[in-house]
């Protein structure tokens, strides 16, 4: 059986790490003031960065994207190095 959660660390921990991103003590705790941001509308403007390679030479070029961005190029990516190692059919690829 699971051990019983420790809110009060887990509280703990999701304070101190809004104060880290820059978050007002209001926010962190999840009751901002009228004249100020949600926390979750600041956490969600977060960057997610993705490496490609372009031209020839190919010249690494890092782009901020956003979440759904990312994971679909990551998808994409595995795709193109299981298609050039032959793990799996141009058909699959498409």
């Amino acid at each position: 059986m699971a051990s019983p959660r420790d809110y009060r660390a887990e509280y703990a921990r999701r304070i101190a790490k809004s104060k880290k991103v820059g978050l007002s003590s209001a926010q962190a705790r999840g009751h901002a003031k009228p004249n100020e941001t949600l926390a979750s509308a600041v956490e969600s403007k977060k960057a997610w960065t993705v490496t490609v390679y372009l031209d020839d030479p190919p010249r690494p070029v890092t782009l901020i994207t956003d979440r759904p961005s990312s994971r679909r190029a990551g998808r994409y990516m595995q795709l193109t190095r299981q298609l050039r190692e032959a793990r799996i059919a141009p058909s699959e690829f498409r």
